[in-house]
């Protein structure tokens, strides 16, 4: 053995020839005995002859732990002998060395790619071309996940030893292929990217402008393990350049947790909480979404965070972290809170210093396309209400109050969502000091031309209403019906709309009021108009008043019903008036026709000859117009129209005709036959009942 020059390797001859003679017995123990060995000389050809085949059968031993050390040996031997000598044994090397890569175990895995890389280094490109193209293969592989992690954690070793050119071409790949339609392919990407940042060092820092977008991109793959790897990367890639390339890091993942996309909100969360915490220098805790606002982390935290970020950035970060505390998406929220709860110790008092931002953010937001933003917005100060009460109401009407005059509808209808969330944050003393305000806002918005803009509004001014303002609607009414005598026909059409929005909401409870003011004397034309226009919108409580209006409006058109036929005068305030009562009996709903029918009914039997007359004119214009089911009221109906066909009073018999032929033509055949014997008895009743007053 005197052909061995390499001092350390001659040392250990003894334990290698054993392990030589009876590998099963010793190549554990010359492992073993290497991996302790200190070399300061070069590996010579001859013991790299002796030491070869132990590293041949340690890369394919069962044990763990010999697969492991004879991978580490295998780089670090090579590195200390020259191109020359290592040459003719890469062909026996890289087999084992590429089976200890698809390792099971990662730990396996990883020394068995530094090897490669090492290898890279020291016999370059053009002798690595092979082992590179396999490794290129693999990645994009359809097999198992260790397998394509162990040939990604490969490829970027060895991606190291490469020259540019070659770098930037297979990089290129990498990153088209980020899009691939096969999941696994995409996967391999995302491995390579994560374990490219440690193999490359500050060599990858210039590249950081190109591959966190795909990265980012990657966190929202449908797939969850290719967003889980791409996680993986984006948390390799903060922690690695945290300090040293903060400008590069930081916007793509500002951007990236104001996306769209649920996922890549939630991904960007984390990877923004691991930048805080390596800058920070603090750590995430284990915390539920229904803590205090006292925060888990320490002022020094939040301190060295400002130094590190600059105040105006930390500002915006903390911003935007707080903003998706009031996600949507309940996996965001949890995360956003986990971070917030990690790098801050108190919440109010931290909310007062972003209060800028916060508001000037949630307003961005109501003129986002996005449902969600906009969604967002509104939720966000909600929660700053919550958090700080009375204090932030001027700041909060400000922003609402700037986007209710927004040209855009939606953004207007999201404002009045956002005052939704921010009375339901107030409390009853805050109510008190701000109600007047909140129902000047909001008396505007209840006027909207847009329907679903008033409907937000409503339902805002009814919390309003139930929380602090008892008399909100009391106090809004006289408002729009002022608006309502006003010339302007465009301020004239708003309130209209408003007030149409008020009655389905309060229903019952204003309409009475609304009607006694509408009828009240004196009787106006507008008034009359007005009425004609909502009463659409009273008909799940019209048939309530139906009888009280009816019988007034005819006391209007025909005086006292016990006194002779007085028309009205004004024709033009008659045809108002029967315009009102022609649109009430069309509008009455199918639970209210039993009312309205016995209504008319009656009224049909009065002395007056007007009354009869317009009775009869009205259940013709109800069966034109309604949508309702009146079957039930059939023979009601026809009992009355019959009868009155046989008035005293022509006109009457002809107002009680031209109903009947409404109610025949409106009607199918086969509804009506049902209904023959009856109308025959009821003639029979009609014609021996004539007979009887002429005897």
């Amino acid at each position: 053995m005197n052909v061995i020059r390499t001092p350390e390797i001659a040392d250990l001859q003894m334990v290698l020839l054993k392990a030589l003679s009876e590998p099963h017995l010793y190549t554990g123990e010359a492992l073993r005995t290497l991996t302790q060995t200190s070399f300061h000389h070069t590996i010579d050809s001859p013991s790299l002859a002796l030491i070869v085949p132990i590293l041949m059968r340690g890369l394919s031993d069962r044990v763990t732990d010999t697969k492991k050390k004879a991978a580490l040996i295998t780089g670090n031997i090579c590195s200390l002998a020259s191109r020359d000598d290592v040459m003719p044994y890469l062909p026996k090397l890289l087999p084992p060395l590429k089976k200890c890569l698809v390792d099971p175990l990662p730990d396996v895995r990883a020394v068995a790619a530094h090897s490669i890389g090492m290898l890279g280094h020291e016999v370059g490109e053009e002798e690595m071309q092979e082992t590179l193209s396999w490794l290129i293969e693999k990645v994009y592989e359809d097999s198992t996940v260790a397998e394509r992690s162990g040939a990604a954690q490969g490829l970027a070793d060895l991606l190291a030893s490469v020259s540019k050119a070659r770098f930037d071409e297979i990089l290129g790949e990498l990153l088209q292929n980020a899009k691939h339609p096969r999941a696994y392919v995409r996967e391999g990407v995302m491995w390579t990217l994560s374990f490219l940042p440690s193999t490359l060092g500050e060599r990858f820092a210039p590249l950081l402008s190109t591959i966190m977008p795909a990265i980012v991109a990657g966190l929202a793959d449908e797939s969850e393990m290719v967003a889980e790897v791409a996680l993986r990367a984006g948390q390799v890639l903060v922690k690695t350049f945290a300090h040293s390339e903060l400008a590069q890091v930081l916007p793509p993942l500002s951007d990236a947790m104001m996306d769209d996309d649920w996922r890549i909100r939630q991904s960007s969360v984390m990877l923004m909480g691991e930048l805080l915490y390596t800058l920070g220098k603090t750590k995430a805790v284990g915390i539920s979404e229904d803590e205090n606002d006292a925060g888990l982390s320490s002022d020094s935290v939040e301190l060295l965070l400002q130094k590190e970020l600059g105040m105006q950035k930390w500002i915006e970060v903390m911003a935007s972290l707080f903003f998706l505390t009031t996600d949507v998406t309940a996996a965001v929220r949890q995360s956003a809170f986990q971070v917030w709860k990690s790098v801050v110790n108190n919440t109010p008092r931290t909310l007062k210093k972003l209060l800028g931002e916060l508001t000037q953010l949630c307003f961005s937001m109501f003129t986002s396309e996005s449902e969600t933003k906009r969604t967002l917005a509104a939720r966000c100060l909600g929660e700053i209400v919550q958090k700080l009460g009375e204090f932030v109401i001027p700041h909060v009407l400000k922003v609402l109050n700037e986007g209710l005059v927004s040209p855009d509808p939606v953004t207007r209808q999201v404002v009045c969502i956002a005052f939704v969330q921010v009375l339901s944050s107030c409390t009853a003393g805050v109510l008190d000091v701000w109600g007047d305000a909140f129902l000047e806002s909001l008396e505007v918005s209840i006027c909207d031309e847009d329907a679903s803009v008033r409907a937000a509004a409503a339902e805002a001014l009814t919390l309003l209403q139930r929380k602090g303002r008892g008399n909100a609607f009391d106090a809004l009414l006289p408002i729009l019906l002022r608006d309502l005598e006003t010339e302007d026909e465009a301020k004239h059409t708003r309130a209209l709309n408003g007030l149409k929005e008020v009655i389905v909401l309060q229903g019952k409870q204003i309409i009475q009021t609304l009607f006694s003011k509408l009828t009240a004397a004196p009787l106006t034309i507008a008034h009359l108009h007005v009425l004609r226009a909502i009463v659409p919108s009273t008909s799940k409580f019209l048939h309530y008043f139906i009888n009280d209006m009816t019988n007034d409006f005819l006391l209007q058109l025909y005086g006292k019903n016990d006194e002779a036929e007085t028309p009205m005068e004004d024709a033009t305030m008659a045809a108002a008036i029967r315009e009102v009562l022609q649109t009430m009996v069309a509008s009455v709903q199918t639970f209210g026709v039993q009312w309205t029918i016995t209504c008319l009914d009656k009224i049909s039997n009065m002395a007056n000859n007007g009354y009869r007359r317009e009775a009869c004119a009205l259940i013709g214009t109800f069966c034109e117009q309604t949508q309702a089911d009146y079957s039930e009221q059939m023979q009601m109906i026809l009992r009355c129209l019959i009868k009155r066909a046989a008035d005293v009073d022509p006109t009457v018999i002809d107002a009680a005709w031209a109903a009947l032929t409404t109610l025949l033509t409106k009607n199918r055949v086969e509804d009506l036959l049902p209904y023959v014997s009856f109308i025959s008895n009821m003639i029979a009743t009609v014609i021996s009942t004539e007979r009887y007053k002429w005897a």
